[in-house]
């Protein structure tokens, strides 16, 4: 099983390149920190009562572990590539899975079935695993590993007051169920209070470049245009691309047909707003 999982993992990989992800837009989500952190630490403590669930249920030797912990990894591989198309789509599903711990707990009996319901809840986790990492990856780099760290405190120390304390199984439920009430509210707020997309700045030479392409300028067109942006006369134009006086105003007459503007103040006013 491992190895078919590292075939398929490294056949993932090589092929990635070819996978065309979804056209998105950095952000910067430094605002959503102080929304991040108690979305990531009440994340961790479901995903850990949740195991915790599995853990206090008595299995028979029908539950296949080493099945089990093979399709963790097919949970983190399923993650990053969801999560690489579109993060906010990722950030839905690992929520969404967090009710899983909730309902399969409820439903488990003991049973062959075990096996199934222990997969499930650790593809759930792979997501939860990768979620937190790139969570706080988009943040900047250094908060990738503040992030995991933060989680994995958070995880040590609701295992060890979980082992400590003998909870029935109900109330862990109904204490993993009011958790989950503010992890939606939090993440809620956090998603709609998202910064805009952060516009990556282009030169003068690229903004000019693609005006004039939109607008279907020739060669000489362009370089007449260049000219009146720069607040050139028609001497100097006419000069500068070693052409007539008449010559330039013939090719302003056609830049003004173009951009359909009624002056050459006005196309360059139409410049300077694209």
């Amino acid at each position: 099983m491992y190895t078919i999982l590292a075939a398929v993992t490294a056949a993932l990989v090589v092929s990635a390149d070819n996978i065309a992800p979804e056209a998105t837009t950095k952000t910067k989500d430094e605002k959503n920190l102080n929304f991040l952190i108690p979305v990531i630490i009440l994340m961790t403590i479901v995903s850990t009562l949740g195991s915790s669930l599995f853990l206090s249920i008595p299995f028979n030797d029908s539950v296949n572990f080493t099945l089990v912990r093979a399709f963790y990894g097919i949970g983190l591989i399923a993650a990053g590539f969801i999560i690489d198309r579109s993060h906010f789509i990722g950030s839905i599903v690992v929520l969404a899975s967090f009710t899983y711990p909730l309902i399969a707990t409820a439903l488990l009996t003991g049973g062959s079935s075990n096996t199934v319901y222990l997969i499930i809840s650790y593809i759930c986790i792979g997501f939860f695993s990768v979620y937190r990492v790139t969570a706080f990856a988009d943040i900047g780099p250094l908060f990738a590993c503040v992030g995991l760290m933060i989680s994995r405190a958070v995880e040590a120390v609701v295992s060890v007051i979980s082992m400590s304390i003998d909870i029935s199984i109900t109330t862990q439920l109904i204490i993993t169920a009011l958790i989950y009430l503010p992890l939606i509210i939090l993440f809620m707020i956090m998603t709609t209070r998202r910064t805009e997309p952060v516009k990556a700045e282009l030169t003068d030479e690229q903004r000019f470049a693609i005006f004039s392409d939109n607008y279907g300028f020739t060669a000489r067109e362009a370089e007449v245009f260049r000219g009146l942006t720069a607040g050139l006369t028609d001497d100097e134009i006419a000069a500068n691309c070693f052409i007539s006086k008449n010559t330039v105003r013939f090719h302003v007459s056609n830049i003004l047909k173009k951009t359909e503007t009624a002056s050459r103040t006005e196309a360059v006013r139409l410049f300077t707003k694209s």
